[in-house]
Parts: structure tokens; sequence; C-alpha cells
């Protein structure tokens, strides 16, 4: 999988740069003038979920201007990074609106 799509693999040393990568991810998800796209092959995959998580993903999908597949595509590939650096012994974190660093976790 290739996380780099998505602007999902970077390394963030502190706030203000992850502020700067998240503007970065913004307008890297915007279509630029006279240029096309690439197309990726997609295959099909239903999914059935439950009614609070559906309307949790509806929800973020209209916040963020996106469809539901792209949402879940972007979470999917986080959790596909968070996968690998556990496998490989590291780990990953977040930094809160305050600069605390919070591990990430998975259930699995």
């Amino acid at each position: 999988m290739d996380n780099t799509e998505f602007g999902l693999l970077e390394k963030i040393d502190d706030t203000a740069s992850s502020k700067a990568i998240e503007r970065e991810a913004d307008l890297a998800d915007r279509p630029r003038a006279g240029k096309k796209r690439r197309r990726i092959p997609m295959r099909r995959l239903n999914l059935n979920l439950p009614e609070t998580l559906y309307q949790d993903i509806e929800q973020l999908a209209a916040e963020q201007g996106r469809s539901m597949a792209d949402v879940l595509r972007i979470g999917l590939g986080l959790a596909y990074l968070v996968s690998s650096e556990r496998k490989n012994g590291g780990h990953f974190a977040i930094i809160d609106a305050e600069g605390q660093l919070h591990k990430i976790i998975l259930p699995y």
C-alpha cells in the first residue's frame, strides 16, 4: 500500500511542522488547474457497519468535503501505517492541540 497518496507518510518533529503537514495534505487533495489526477485501479468492497459507525463516517466525510469511501481509504491507510510500525518495533503517536504526545494503540 502506498500511503504517500494521502499524505500519510510524514515524520513530525513538533507542532508547527504538523500544522504545515496538514496544510500540505489539504493542498495535495485539491485538483490543480490544468493537471489531471492520476487514476488508481480500484476494486469494490461491500461492507456492513453498525449504524453509529456509519453515521460517524458520514459526518466526517461531510466535515472534510470528501466521500465516505475516501474517509475509509485514509483511515485504513493510517491503520496500515500503525500496524507496519508496530511490526518493526516502532510506535505511532499524535500531538494534541496543547502539544501533548499521545501514543496510538490499535486493538489487535
